[in-house]
């Protein structure tokens, strides 16, 4: 049973972790143009302050701050207990578990609770003894109150779902907490993971609750061998079929149950689909390549297909049927950071097509300059500052040219292109040099004298991306000379040669397959062939000894009658006989 209810203030809250990692500030930008810091998240606690005392609380005081366990104070219901929101006489509010009748789990949970703490579990705060009447006066359990309700009320009730980056964010979160669970000592195993039960605080961060059906590890291997299986239909891991069966694996396959629920928006188990298994329908998909297919509709997937593929191959890999194939909760959480911050990087990015005035991309277009065949006159001059050396280095040092050459230095002894009166003077190429295709940005332009085009040029401006802390990149600046376009050019050419020469390789290889194959198949044939006449002949056998068995089965059944008729021969033979034995006797007689 999770902590919460469906409605909409239904949770249980969270504490303070011992390994809680604070993601750096990012800046933003404020009305005036300035920076204001992001709030940081509270730093993690040192060990001694992360683990407070359990305390132990008077029934009659725990059922006063329920309000006699109203229904208005009702956060969640179900077949372990219902739990209710309490404020204690100090002002915090908590949430009080009250088991169902008949139910030991409030015992295991203490245990469990008692020596297990983190900041993405739903920590113990305290008990209350039972009373004379069990079932009247039970054993009460007080854990934080989380005031946002559960991660499946978040996918499937809420009229707007959640983005990518909050998503994969929660997952990595739950992750961290069945992380935190294994890599205890001795390890404990969840068994119950499902969205019902991982429970949203004030700041939208999960936390793992529910451990009434939680076990310890008792061996180093891993494995588990105290209770029959237990846990919920769709979640429930194949291979845990006996109580030896149960391992930190068990947890895997729940959460890649888990995963796929938050991917695709759909229930683990709903019977308003075919198949209605998640896992079940997943699957198939997963095989055939549809990716795209697996993500919640109502919401874009990610835009890199990379991060949608590792994605889905991630959730696959937990729900292996092979559970020494399924990858540890820690590898999960590494391979989830390196998603959250894929996810997070593309979407923000995303957001300067749309116009985010937070993310501006600015890309100028590419300007080319080409020589006309016919001159052309053109006047220009440039009036230079004295302090141009020191601005021009003060630049690059604030935008470093990231993949981009060097311009060219220029030439001492070049063509001189201006002069402004007693100040030094500057060359063409070192004007043609320039990131922007100008001297500087305090340079003025006047007209002056003519200027005779003679050498091609192409000029690619560079890409200045604007981030969300006002960073600057040059993504790319170079100046093409013509023997160097020709021989990219080649380059690119030979290339594709090569790339033609591989693709006839390849379908050369695929027609000796095929060949290969045909001629399998006619030895397939011949055999089949051989052993077709092999058959027709033992048939024929058959068909001849079926033959003389049906002539000897006539013959025997003749043999009765030519008895019967022999018989009938004697039997007159016999009866003359006796009449010609008579005559003599009465000839005897007469005599």
């Amino acid at each position: 049973m999770g902590y919460l209810s469906c409605k909409a203030d239904s949770s249980v809250a969270t504490c303070r972790s011992l390994t809680a990692i604070s993601p750096l500030p990012i800046s933003r930008r404020s009305g005036r143009g300035g920076t204001r810091p992001r709030r940081p998240r509270p730093a993690a606690l040192p060990p001694a302050a992360a683990a407070p005392e359990i305390e132990r609380f008077a029934y009659d005081d725990l059922e006063a701050a329920t309000s006699h366990f109203a229904d208005a104070a009702l956060l969640g219901r179900g077949s372990h207990g219902a739990v209710y929101k309490a404020v204690l006489p100090c002002g915090r509010a908590v949430a009080v578990k009250r088991p169902s009748p008949r139910r030991a789990e409030v015992d295991n949970e203490i245990r469990i609770l008692s020596s297990v703490r983190g900041p993405r579990l739903v920590n113990l705060l305290g008990y209350s003894d039972s009373g004379p009447d069990p079932h009247r006066r039970p054993r009460l359990l007080v854990v934080e109150y989380m005031p946002n309700g559960t991660l499946y009320d978040l996918l499937h009730s809420n009229p707007r779902p959640p983005g990518w980056p909050r998503r994969v964010r929660l997952a990595l979160q739950t992750a961290r907490a069945l992380r935190a669970l294994h890599d205890a000592a001795p390890a404990v195993i969840h068994r119950d993971v499902k969205s019902a039960n991982v429970l949203l605080d004030a700041n939208l961060d999960a936390h793992l609750g529910d451990f009434g059906l939680a076990l310890r590890v008792p061996n180093a291997a891993g494995n588990a061998a105290t209770q029959a299986p237990a846990g919920t239909l769709g979640y429930l891991d194949p291979a845990y079929v006996t109580p030896e069966s149960l391992s930190t694996k068990t947890d895997v396959f729940s959460f890649g149950i888990l995963l796929l629920e938050i991917m695709s928006g759909r229930k683990a188990i709903d019977v308003q689909y075919s198949p209605p298994s998640v896992v079940e329908w997943a699957v198939p998909l997963l095989r055939k390549g549809k990716v795209v297919a697996l993500f919640d509709p109502r919401v874009a997937p990610p835009r890199d297909p990379v991060t949608r593929r590792d994605l889905a191959a991630l959730a696959a890999s937990c729900v292996r049927s092979c559970r020494e194939r399924r990858p540890s909760m820690a590898d999960i959480v590494e391979r989830l950071i390196v998603l959250s911050k894929a996810v997070s990087a593309k979407v923000w990015n995303g957001m300067a097509v749309v116009g985010n005035p937070c993310a501006i991309v600015d890309v100028q277009k590419t300007i080319s300059k080409r020589a006309a065949a016919s001159e052309r006159e053109s006047t220009s001059a440039l009036a230079f500052d004295d302090d141009e050396k020191e601005s021009d280095a003060a630049l690059e040092e604030l935008v470093p040219l990231v993949g981009a050459r060097k311009p060219p230095r220029p030439l001492n002894n070049g063509r001189v292109f201006s002069e402004a009166g007693d100040r030094e003077r500057r060359n063409l190429l070192e004007l043609m040099a320039r990131i922007d295709g100008v001297a500087g940005k305090r340079f003025g332009i006047t007209r002056a004298r003519t200027v005779r085009a003679t050498s091609d040029l192409i000029e690619k401006d560079a890409v200045l991306i604007l981030r969300r802390n006002q960073t600057v990149r040059v993504v790319e600046s170079e100046s093409l000379g013509k023997a160097e376009r020709v021989l990219r050019l080649d380059a690119k050419i030979k290339h594709k040669a090569g790339k033609e020469q591989e693709k006839t390789g390849k379908i050369e290889e695929k027609a000796d397959e095929v060949r290969e194959k045909a001629e399998k198949i006619q030895e397939n044939e011949g055999k089949m062939e051989e052993k077709v006449r092999e058959i027709l002949h033992k048939a024929e056998n058959i068909q001849e000894k079926s033959g003389q068995i049906l002539d000897k089965t006539e013959k025997i059944q003749d043999t009765p009658k030519e008895i019967k008729e022999n018989a009938e021969v004697v039997q007159l033979n016999a009866e003359n006989i006796q009449d010609k034995s008579e005559k003599i006797q009465c000839k005897m007689g007469e005599s």
